[in-house]
């Protein structure tokens, strides 16, 4: 057993499609999810149908009923806002939904499961200053 994870949208996303091993997310002690993490994949879903695709959103609020969903709050928007600034002056862009998911991680102090190269973008800059090295690049089946 592994201890509390934060999971990116894209690991969400890609545990309900069965496309990662189920034993990665169904081992850990406390499963997070950031509130932006439900918009994402909410909306994404949400989209699908609205075109009338095959949606998981059934499947997905049960899956928020089963995980600790955490709401954005100042010390996170003021951490993304900190990280925006020092990545950007070293020439690194990532997406903002992305920065308040590595200020969460960062501001609880777990890992992040992601499937998002994005993240992998910033992990040195992370290590050096905020001595965060807690990103996990997962592999889909």
């Amino acid at each position: 057993m592994q201890g509390p994870i934060l999971l990116d949208s894209s690991i969400i996303i890609s545990f309900l499609k069965k496309a990662i091993p189920k034993e990665l997310i169904l081992d850990s002690i406390g499963l997070y999810v950031s509130s932006i993490s439900v918009f994402e994949t909410a909306y994404g879903e949400l989209f699908l149908e609205a075109k009338g695709q095959k949606s998981l959103m059934k499947e997905l609020y049960s899956f928020f009923d089963n995980v600790n969903v955490i709401a954005i709050d100042f010390i996170q928007a003021q951490k993304a806002s900190e990280l925006k600034a020092v990545l950007k002056v070293k020439g690194i862009s990532i997406n903002d939904f992305d920065l308040f998911i590595l200020a969460l991680g960062i501001t609880k102090n777990v890992p992040i499961y992601t499937l998002d190269s994005d993240f992998e973008l910033a992990k040195d800059v992370l290590e050096l200053i905020y001595n965060y090295d807690k990103i996990v690049l997962v592999k889909q089946e």
